[in-house]
């Protein structure tokens, strides 16, 4: 099986501003990682301060893909912002979970509880 290209659709979030659900989809790893920062740091420096990360379509992530997002996640909170995850897959929600990362960051398991979320915190 080879793995699948990274997809990432990044769309307005109604109701919020500065926010934006990113859609990620496919292998977020080694060899995706550098074009998913790349996207999500331009994202940022144009202004966008809350995130909703949709990992609905994400069928695998690596130790290189939740260092990505940790990163991502730091870049956010150190200009106000937040990001949430929302709908991973149970593999990839399991990975999460077993590095601790669900004890890190916000996990929903549905879009609108994420958008809510970001737009509380927008207040």
């Amino acid at each position: 099986m080879s793995p699948k290209p990274l997809e990432i659709t990044i769309r307005p979030s109604p109701n919020c501003g500065a926010g934006v659900v990113v859609d990620v989809a496919g292998f977020l790893d080694a060899h995706t990682v550098v074009c998913f920062e790349s996207k999500m740091s331009a994202m940022i420096d144009n202004g966008v301060s809350r995130v909703v990360m949709n990992l609905e379509g994400l069928d695998y992530i690596s130790s290189a893909g939740i260092g990505a997002i940790m990163s991502i996640m730091q870049k956010l909170r150190c200009q106000t912002g937040c990001m949430v995850l929302t709908q991973p897959r149970e593999k990839v929600y399991k990975v999460l979970e077993l590095l601790g990362f669900t004890k890190i960051f916000p996990v929903f398991g549905n879009l609108d509880d994420a958008l809510a979320a970001i737009q509380s915190n927008a207040k």
